[in-house]
């Protein structure tokens, strides 16, 4: 079980005690330990290790630093998204938006997954482009 799984089951528990609404506790559920924790946290570091090892470094004209503080200002802004739109769908009143966001987060992990991982000497943009992903 993994630190952050540990901290959402926390949450859990006390909604659970406190007599929560199920659906309520299946929204939390949905939206942040399956689609946040499992799904868009991991596809977001697997994007910043790819970053890391393909991005050329002539992108930023030589300049390493530049480039690893670009990798992880948009690892924090793909991070920063993917917890607001836990938030509200965890918190929403409308019973759709918590499995569509686990599903849109599965559908990012897949795409990351495939593009990232699997084509190791191209890039995610010409698997998306050629429609391999």
């Amino acid at each position: 079980m993994t630190p952050l799984t540990a901290f959402c089951l926390d949450f859990v528990v006390a909604m659970v005690k406190s007599n929560a609404p199920a659906g309520d506790v299946m929204a939390y559920i949905l939206g942040f330990m399956v689609a946040q924790n499992m799904l868009w946290y991991p596809a977001t570091l697997t994007l910043l290790i790819y970053a890391c090892e393909h991005l050329p470094a002539s992108a930023f004209k030589g300049n390493r630093y530049l480039q690893t503080l670009a990798i992880s200002g948009g690892l924090w802004l793909l991070y920063a998204l993917g917890l607001a739109i836990a938030l509200n769908a965890a918190a929403s009143e409308r019973w759709w938006e918590a499995p569509l966001w686990t599903v849109a987060a599965l559908v990012f992990a897949i795409v990351s997954y495939r593009c990232c991982w699997r084509q190791k000497n191209r890039s995610c943009a010409s698997c998306i482009a050629e429609g391999i992903a």
